[in-house]
């Protein structure tokens, strides 16, 4: 351990005992590949239809229509939201490293606690992917019943 500049300890030489694994480069990597994934489904089927007079009829016309971009935009949102809540928690801990924050301050105990979980990321995947896959089958179906009706 060392001291920050207020005399706080902090942790800030090499701890091999808490490395990253031989697993966590490819962790990562289908992590950020996953989410762009999911991400650019959710934004760019509704650009596509949008873009598309063809397609966007039948959609619009729909009674699902909100139901189909709702869940696209809750697909994202989980995605968002998941993020968002690893990236300030692990802007807490990285910034308590090197000041004099109380560690047992309840944003400290939260990021730790969040740091530490997987289901967070598992249940945003989760909803995501659901969502897609409720809202392209409600598309689909609009779709081509819109064209079978043309």
């Amino acid at each position: 351990m060392t001291s920050n500049k207020n005399g706080a300890a902090t942790k800030v030489e090499a701890d091999t005992e808490n490395a990253p694994s031989e697993y966590f480069e490819p962790y990562r990597h289908y992590s950020q590949v996953l989410r762009a994934w999911l991400v650019g489904f959710g934004v760019g089927v509704p650009i596509l239809l949008i873009s598309q007079s063809e397609i966007v009829t039948p959609v619009i016309s729909s009674e699902k229509s909100l139901i189909i971009f709702g869940l696209f935009l809750l697909g994202v949102s989980a995605q968002v939201l998941v993020a968002l809540l690893y990236k300030y928690s692990m802007a807490i801990l990285y910034v308590n490293e090197y000041s004099s924050y109380e560690t047992s301050s309840k944003s400290i105990k939260f990021a730790n606690y969040l740091g530490t979980r997987f289901w967070p990321d598992v249940l945003g995947d989760i909803v995501a992917i659901l969502s897609y896959i409720v809202a392209t089958s409600l598309l689909a179906h609009a779709v081509l019943g819109g064209i079978a009706a043309a």
